[in-house]
């Protein structure tokens, strides 16, 4: 494996959710509390978490969930595309009720006598993942299903979670009784330089390493520019400098290697777009660039290891409990986006 190479002891930018591995910058740290907040305690019942693709939704809220509050039941809905019907059997799979009901009013009659039957201090919450999916019909029907089955009680929670676009359909006239009754609101937004540096500190600590010990000085720089603080991308930009590294034989990674994974990662972006240039074919290079067949060897064996990193379902390391986290303040609750 690759990673061996640098003297670590896994794969440090895997792309797989790593809920323990989660990187607590000022933005994520607010969300996780405006999170927190919004299963444990917002009386509204609505919780809104939106942000641009890569930013670290999805490990945000696996990270909430695997800290599994006794007073909080919970189910992780990540599929939009299903019927509203297949929604609501999977939530009731994962909340205890399995085989669930076949019909739609059976589903919501078995909902309903669920929350009835839990005590008020305790709440049950529906986690929706890349909200934005879902048509208008599946968002009326989870608006009418919290009003039906919470009958006074509020111990329902929405969150939804989504892409900025998600915002716009909330604003449509269609979905504005939903977005109207959603009371904690936060936007994730891309890291600071620093935070990016961190960043990079913190996943390859996790795997033993530095980034001094890793990257140089000039390569970190670019990283950093090339990444605009998106951790997916950093990830990604990480990861395939230091296969180009490896692959060449080197002990770091140098700008050389990150320069050309930058402009062929920007231009497959425009490729994506419909208005790029034939791309550089960077890996090609380096591919060309390997001095035998072993290593050209455990260079794909490094490649498609990783798709063998299990999902990290443990308790988070901090913050784990049924207390509230004390970071819940005004500042983490503020909407850094326009309505």
């Amino acid at each position: 494996m690759y990673f061996r190479h640098f003297g670590l002891s896994g794969p440090p930018f895997q792309f797989t959710i790593a809920p323990a591995a989660l990187f607590r910058g000022r933005e994520h740290a607010e969300a996780l509390a405006a999170l927190e907040w919004g299963l444990i305690h917002e009386p509204s019942g609505y919780t809104l978490l939106v942000g641009e693709p890569g930013m670290g939704k999805t490990t945000l809220i696996c990270s909430i969930l695997s800290r599994r509050y006794q007073d909080i039941h919970a189910a992780y809905l990540n599929y939009p595309k299903l019927p509203v019907i297949d929604l609501f059997r999977m939530a009731l799979r994962q909340l205890g009720i399995d085989p669930p009901p076949a019909s739609k009013l059976d589903c919501i009659e078995a909902l309903k006598l669920l929350v009835h039957r839990t005590p008020n201090d305790e709440r049950v919450a529906f986690v929706m993942d890349e909200a934005q999916g879902l048509n208008d019909e599946a968002f009326e029907e989870m608006r009418l299903l919290a009003n039906y089955v919470n009958a006074g009680q509020h111990n329902v929670q929405m969150v939804l979670v989504g892409q900025p676009s998600l915002l716009d359909r909330l604003e449509s006239a269609e979905l504005r009784q939903l977005a109207e009754r959603i009371g904690t609101r936060v936007a994730l937004n891309p890291l600071t330089p620093d935070e990016t540096q961190r960043y990079i500190e913190h996943r390859l600590r996790t795997r033993s390493g530095t980034s001094e010990r890793v990257f140089t000085r000039s390569a970190l720089r670019r990283i950093v520019l090339g990444s605009r603080g998106i951790p997916r991308r950093i990830n990604v930009l990480c990861h395939n400098s230091m296969l180009a590294a490896y692959s060449a034989g080197n002990r770091r990674v140098g700008p050389k290697e990150v320069r050309a994974v930058v402009d062929e990662y920007e231009d497959l972006q425009s490729i994506s777009k419909g208005n790029a240039p034939a791309p550089r074919r960077a890996w090609y290079r380096f591919w060309r660039a390997a001095k035998s067949a072993a290593t050209i060897n455990a260079f794909g064996a490094a490649v498609g290891g990783l798709s063998s990193v299990p999902l990290d379902h443990s308790r988070a390391a901090a913050g784990s409990g049924n207390q509230p986290s004390s970071a819940v303040n005004a500042g983490a609750l503020k909407s850094s986006f326009r309505r």
